[in-house]
């Protein structure tokens, strides 16, 4: 959410989109698969989405957003060409809408904000149920965070974020 009032875009939508890896290894075995964010989608974000977003089609959206930098995957086809996400559109509403160009690409629009408000929200909720849980408490004993460690040349100790 700060990425977003900071208007620092590309890293608020990287961000909302991994969220759900992260979450779903985090309740499970630690590792992160395709079907566990599928899963993990569907049980706790799918239902803001009225049915146009899906565990399958946010899965794909993580792959083009965080390995290619687009808004399109092939997966998408059955239901659209490309997703748009626009941000300070003076508030009129474009939140899950879909467009069809003249030629016949098909976009679903959503706005970014509400997308990482979403996304935001289902995690603390989910963090709610889980956090007093086996799998939990094990995997985010690994999990990487930001700490004050010494280190051999500096006794007051450097803030690193690291694995612990």
């Amino acid at each position: 959410m700060r990425c977003l009032n900071a208007k620092a875009y590309y890293p608020a939508l990287i961000t909302a989109v991994s969220i759900p890896d992260i979450c779903a290894a985090l309740e499970s075995n630690g590792n992160a698969k395709p079907t566990k964010y599928i899963n993990w989608f569907n049980a706790n974000v799918a239902k803001y989405f009225d049915t146009l977003l899906d565990g399958s089609m946010a899965y794909y959206l993580r792959c083009s957003v965080a390995h290619q930098g687009r808004l399109s995957h092939p997966g998408f086809k059955h239901s659209f060409d490309e997703i748009m996400f626009v941000t300070d559109n003076n508030g009129i509403s474009l939140h899950l809408i879909e467009i069809i160009q003249s030629g016949g690409k098909k976009f679903l629009v959503l706005e970014l904000d509400k997308f990482c408000q979403v996304m935001s929200k289902s995690t603390i909720d989910w963090l709610n149920q889980v956090e007093q849980t086996e799998n939990y408490k094990n995997n985010y004993q690994s999990f990487f965070r930001k700490n004050i460690q010494p280190l051999p040349w500096d006794e007051n100790g450097v803030s690193i974020i690291a694995s612990f």
